[in-house]
């Protein structure tokens, strides 16, 4: 089947390295262009000294690392914090005049697209499409889990980019909305916490299998109990593999989240195989960025192994398309 995803790496896929100075931002682009990940999503909160205010000189040294690995500046993730003022959110205006500060410098930075959170609301989202398109510049909003369950917070959203923003604004989904099992590193976490293995196994089959959380829980004590309703809390309530294809309609960027990729380039948690197939069948073309999460369980291991295990994980599955 006629396909044109592209591999692309969220540079937050290696925080871990990064923060504790294991790795420099150029290490990193570096690994990228080892594993084929061409397409290149920054965030700048995390990488630009002095952020949000960005020098020239930040932005030459970096395009000037972009191009001395032959890749391609692809989104410039947006950190909307409405806390940034102490004691209160932040107002719509400055939401505004925040998003297009964000436009101008990834455009200087050369990324033509901007991702950012539904803090947005639609009001400032409409009144942004002048802007994106003077600057030639795309904006999309993340899905991310929980956010997979609130529905009907999208349709307005969804509206205004069938419609007038049509080209210009858009929806980057987040395949961690489509989890719907534990992964391992989740479980190795439960067991730390105190759930005794031989229940949590039970539990785990349990919870595969559909049973209801009432049964589940028969025979856990309180620490157990409350463990299990995390699992059925954030592995039961998986949009279903085919939402992407009426995401992908307006898509310009996808994030590949993931957690764990085991040695056979497998991940259990998040079905992958469904999920390509019909992007691939949605007629999606552009970038699938490879995001890594599983620092935020264990910081021992290795970013760019799971990386790479994705990587390879992705181009079978597309292969065989």
């Amino acid at each position: 089947m006629k396909q044109d995803i592209r591999m692309g790496l969220a540079l937050y896929s290696f925080t871990s390295e990064y923060i504790n100075r294991r790795m420099t931002l150029e290490e990193i682009l570096r690994q990228a262009q080892k594993m084929g990940c061409r397409g290149i999503e920054i965030i700048p909160a995390q990488m630009a000294p002095g952020y949000p205010h960005i020098t020239e000189e930040w932005v030459r040294e970096l395009k000037g690392l972009l191009e001395k690995y032959n890749l391609e500046p692809v989104c410039w993730g947006a950190y909307l914090d409405r806390g940034t003022v102490t004691g209160r959110d932040l107002t719509e205006d400055e939401i505004f005049q925040y998003t297009i500060r964000e436009l101008v410098n990834a455009k200087k930075a050369g990324f033509p697209i901007v991702r950012t959170q539904h803090t947005i609301t639609p009001k400032i989202l409409k009144s942004l499409i002048p802007y994106c398109r003077s600057l030639d510049m795309k904006l999309g909003i993340e899905i991310y889990p929980p956010l997979q369950m609130e529905r009907e917070l999208w349709d307005d959203y969804f509206g205004i980019m069938h419609g007038e923003g049509k080209g210009c604004l858009g929806i980057i989904p987040d395949f961690g909305i489509f989890m719907n099992r534990p992964h391992k590193l989740w479980l190795e976490q439960a067991i730390e916490r105190g759930f005794r293995p031989r229940l949590l196994k039970r539990v785990h089959a349990r919870f595969l299998e559909g049973t209801s959380f009432e049964e589940a829980v028969s025979g856990l004590n309180d620490r157990e109990t409350e463990i299990t309703k995390e699992m059925y809390g954030t592995f039961g309530n998986a949009a279903s593999p085919s939402w992407i294809k009426e995401l992908a309609e307006i898509s310009f960027y996808m994030h590949g989240k993931f957690y764990y990729v085991d040695e056979t380039a497998k991940d259990d948690s998040i079905p992958y195989e469904e999920l390509l197939r019909n992007v691939v069948e949605a007629g999606y073309q552009g970038y699938l960025a490879c995001e890594y999460e599983g620092h935020h369980f264990s910081d021992m291991i290795s970013s760019a192994e799971q990386s790479e295990r994705y990587v390879s994980m992705c181009k079978w599955i597309l292969a065989g398309i």
